[in-house]
């Protein structure tokens, strides 16, 4: 049933095509407009519809919203353009979003325990008492936890951070709290060396935190502040620095316009933070925009991104740093009384609290207090402080000195600044003991051993090359060294009188000297002279000396060559008569031998001839017997066999020359062998030799 006046929506999701009936009319909206396009949320997106009765409805995506006939979206300017949907909150480690409750809900218990961790750079229980803890909470009186949830009360205040929830998303019974245009608290970059004041705001403390760290301050609790330096601070912490004193009077003249106390609140971060833009930005681009694709994706470029980079600009949002050179050191004192003593090279970040105790030394030459140098750097190695004394001497002469002192300040440092004005105390104390020791002497003398006289005087007489130096135990300072730069009389005449007096004194010095020089010459000449005489004299006895032993060298040598001589000719002689006997006895037994040996040869050719004798009678005998045996028709035999074997040979040699001649062998041999003593040879044989023709 419908009443009259009441409204009601016609989703697509019902009907696809809507004919109003009678009594029914389309009301248009704001822009006249009779369909209305619901509104598409992309996941980490939320929209806002406002109710008649003030209500508002918080929608997370992904979804599909269609208000109520008595909502409306809740439209925001986004970049110049007016938007109805919006994107979710990214926070993390470094980031925060400060909020109150303003509407009671509950929530689960551990959600509370992640949203009351401390977060980097916030006080913990054992920093603060549990009644400054439980005055950090505002509105906490109004929690009530039953079970495993809690109850938020109207007042209550959280603070979120990327450690509890990475994205969030408004919520109705939350407001943020802002600072001027900052909805997101980021965390500030303490470097190195660096620190911040965070004060609790509801106990007035404020510590030093000290880099490097990220310092997250709860805003419930914490507040970053800023410590203004008076003018004479400047000068003093930091000399010359005129940009430090441009930035605190700055400073003063902000608290000044705005009336503010001794600090001054950091509502804003003190250096760009860029993580505010990282998941944010590609974002940017897809708000009020229908993506090609369902789903969420990813954009990479196709270009190279150069990495995030930031510069932090920290030199004087921080704590007070002061850089204590080598060789210096300073005296920090707070407002409890309590004295350090910082030496160099470190640098030193100041509490709150504490401040550098300056000194006034005096300056000039001789030192005054007419002007005074104000300064909290104490040099405490190889501090060099100079001064100009007059004193008087045993003769009331008046002298003007000129010193330099070398000073180190030793031992327990907290003794160091006992005295405010060290040059004072040096100087003042140093002119007592030189114008003492001074008028001990008179003028002649100190004039000319002044620098002994002093050195002796301010560091002590030298043992073993060794000067102890002078000590001062009120402030541990110590004169190790001190260099006389001028030594001046007051009285010109008593100095021209000195002048003149050591210009005698030098001339007769000099002639003396000369005529020193002079006896000193002759003196070396004659004794050179002396000298060459001495070493011809000692060179010709040692000549002599030498000849005598060559003498005598020689007289021993003949004398051992004639004993040596005569030994061997005897033992020479000696030698050949023991030759002799023995080749006596050796000719004596030769001779026998040979005697021997002929008598036995002549025996054995006895033998001999004998045996000979004795064959040769065998062989006459025989051939005696031999002789009776041959016959006469024996040797006839022989002859004619003779005979005939010469004719064969010389027919065999002469059958040539008888074919080349024509004639006969015989006639050959005749012929050849006529007139000879062959001839009768020949004529007998030579039927013999035609019976070997014939046979041939």
């Amino acid at each position: 049933a419908l009443n009259l006046g009441q409204e009601m929506i016609i989703r697509g999701t019902e009907v696809s095509f809507y004919i109003p009936p009678t009594g029914i009319e389309v009301v248009p909206d704001n822009r006249d407009q009779l369909v209305r396009e619901a509104v598409t949320l992309e996941r980490l997106e939320y929209c806002i519809l406002l109710d008649e009765d003030g209500n508002k409805r918080y929608i997370q995506g992904p979804d599909v919203v269609f208000p109520e006939p008595t909502e409306r979206f809740v439209e925001r300017q986004v970049q110049g353009v007016m938007r109805k949907k919006f994107r979710a909150v990214e926070l993390n480690e470094n980031s925060g979003i400060y909020v109150k409750v303003i509407a009671p809900y509950t929530e689960p218990l551990e959600r509370l325990e992640r949203l009351e961790r401390p977060q980097a750079g916030m006080a913990t229980d054992a920093d603060v008492s549990p009644a400054a803890d439980e005055a950090s909470h505002p509105g906490s009186a109004g929690q009530e936890r039953t079970g495993d949830v809690i109850h938020y009360a109207v007042g209550d205040e959280l603070f979120i951070t990327g450690k509890d929830q990475m994205i969030y998303f408004p919520r109705p019974e939350h407001a943020i709290i802002k600072y001027g245009e900052q909805d997101i608290h980021y965390a500030v970059a303490i470097p190195a060396g660096e620190g911040r004041y965070v004060m609790e705001r509801n106990t007035g403390q404020i510590k030093l935190v000290k880099g490097p760290t990220m310092l997250l301050p709860d805003p419930r609790k914490e507040v970053i502040i800023r410590r203004v330096l008076t003018t004479p601070q400047v000068h003093l912490w930091f000399p010359g620095n005129a940009e430090a004193l441009a930035y605190n009077h700055k400073l003063q003249d902000l608290l000044d316009s705005e009336g503010a106390g001794p600090v001054l609140p950091m509502s804003a971060p003190l250096v760009p933070q860029p993580e505010a833009h990282t998941a944010a930005d590609p974002a940017k681009k897809r708000r009020g925009a229908t993506p090609a694709l369902a789903g969420e994706d990813f954009q990479r470029s196709t270009k190279y991104t150069p990495p995030r980079t930031i510069t932090l600009n920290t030199k004087y949002d921080g704590a007070v740093a002061i850089s204590v050179w080598t060789g210096y050191a300073i005296l920090v004192v707070s407002k409890t009384g309590e004295r350090k003593v910082v030496v160099g090279p470190q640098t030193y970040l100041l509490e709150y609290d504490e401040a550098l105790e300056p000194m006034a030394l005096s300056t000039g030459s001789p030192k005054t207090e007419q002007k005074l140098l104000k300064t909290v750097y104490l040099r405490v190695l190889h501090n060099k402080v100079s001064d100009r004394i007059r004193v008087e001497t045993k003769d009331l002469c008046d002298v003007d000195i000129e010193l330099s002192y070398r000073v180190n300040f030793e031992g327990e440092s907290q003794y160091w600044f006992n005295v405010e004005n060290y040059v004072k105390f040096l100087t003042e104390h140093m002119r007592s003991r030189i114008r003492n020791a001074v008028k001990q002497v008179g003028v002649e003398d100190f004039y000319s051993q002044a620098t002994d006289i002093l050195r002796d005087t301010v560091l002590g007489e030298a043992v073993d090359g060794t000067r102890k130096g002078c000590v001062f135990p009120e402030n541990g300072m110590r004169v190790y060294d001190v260099e006389v730069l001028n030594v001046e009389l007051v009285d010109d005449s008593v100095e021209k009188l000195l002048i003149q007096a050591q210009r005698q004194g030098v001339e007769q010095t000099l002639q003396l000297n000369a005529e020193r020089r002079k006896l000193d010459f002759v003196q070396a000449e004659e004794a050179v002279k002396r000298d060459i005489a001495d070493a011809r004299t000692l060179t010709e006895s040692q000549n002599h000396e030498l000849a005598l032993e060559r003498l005598q060298r020689e007289h021993v040598l003949a004398l051992q060559a004639l004993h040596s001589q005569t030994e061997s000719e005897q033992t020479r002689l000696a030698g050949e008569l023991a030759t002799q006997e023995q080749l006596n006895a050796m000719n004596q037994a030769r001779l026998g031998r040979e005697r021997e040996r002929l008598e036995q040869e002549l025996s054995m050719a006895r033998e001999r001839n004998q045996q000979q004798l004795a064959l040769m009678q065998g062989e006459v005998d025989a051939m005696a017997r031999k002789a009776e045996a041959i016959s006469p028709d024996l040797i006839a035999a022989l002859q004619a066999f003779g005979d005939k074997a010469l004719a064969e040979r010389m027919a065999e040699s002469m059958g040539p020359l008888a074919i080349l001649g024509g004639t006969s062998v015989v006639d050959v041999l005749s012929q050849l062998l006529g007139g000879t003593n062959l001839e009768h040879l020949v004529r007998k044989a030579l039927p013999l030799m035609a019976e070997v023709a014939a046979d041939d």
